[in-house]
């Protein structure tokens, strides 16, 4: 970690009243969740245009739920990290005014933030697609997690135990699939947040998916800074005015104790 940079942000950070933050799969890592497009992640071993395409999940939502049932699993253990905790603090303090996250699992939202603009949607409902009503993923998930996995995704290759709404319409989580018009108000909002931030803080995200990557420019264009904390290099660094390499579990609340100390 980069010690220096980090407290160059934190000074940043505390001359600043307007933050915004935008996050990826990297801030929930530490909470269990890999990255999807990581190695070992589920894009390397479930092809996206089969089992999270949109209109593949009209003809026959079976796939689609063989690879869905492995995430739910996993957000159903996971809790937030101390990444997420810093980001809630700092909402807390009076300088984050919102979150704007490609993460579907919730856990800004169980950190404590209260304004969380999901641009992927989220796992913590789901809804008919025919008639729209809404039910409660943890209604689904359970029933789901009474079979074991094989024999469920046996049943429904025969149209056995595909969740079903009450008109007779499937149930999908609400997540963003392949193929799916993005949530259009969220992302309008999102936009707006980031035009009228001081400094958008890019967590964990590569910032290779749109409409995520478009962001950091909007900020930019509206003469905000920007500032990206990652483990790796992204395609954006040349823009940024502040980088941190590093995991975000670990700079997070250290930049946090920074900013304390400096304000």
């Amino acid at each position: 970690m980069d010690t220096a940079a980090l407290q160059d942000l934190a000074t940043a950070i505390s001359k600043t009243s307007r933050i915004v933050s935008l996050t990826g799969a990297g801030i929930s890592v530490a909470s269990g969740i890999p990255d999807f497009r990581s190695e070992g992640g589920l894009w390397t071993r479930y092809d996206p245009s089969l089992y999270a395409s949109y209109s593949r999940f009209v003809e026959d939502p079976s796939y689609f739920w063989e690879m869905h049932i492995e995430v739910m699993h996993l957000i159903d253990k996971a809790r937030p990290n101390p990444a997420h905790r810093a980001l809630a603090h700092l909402e807390e303090g009076g300088l984050l005014k919102g979150v704007i996250t490609q993460n579907i699992d919730g856990l800004h939202q169980d950190a404590g933030c209260s304004t969380v603009y999901e641009l992927h949607g989220t796992n913590r409902t789901c809804s008919c697609i025919a008639c729209g009503r809404q039910y409660p993923t943890r209604e689904i998930a359970a029933h789901m997690f009474s079979f074991q996995k094989k024999d469920l995704i046996r049943k429904m290759r025969k149209g056995d135990e595909i969740p079903t709404c009450e008109c007779g319409g499937w149930i999908k989580p609400d997540v963003i699939l392949f193929g799916e018009k993005m949530p259009y108000e969220t992302v309008i909002a999102a936009e707006e947040l980031a035009s009228s931030c001081e400094l958008l803080l890019v967590i964990g995200t590569s910032l290779n998916v749109q409409p995520a990557a478009s962001l950091p420019f909007t900020t930019k264009h509206s003469g905000g800074s920007i500032a990206i904390i990652n483990r790796e290099p992204t395609i954006l660094d040349r823009i940024a005015d502040h980088m941190v390499l590093g995991m975000a579990e670990e700079i997070l609340p250290d930049l946090v104790k920074r900013v304390g100390s400096t304000i």
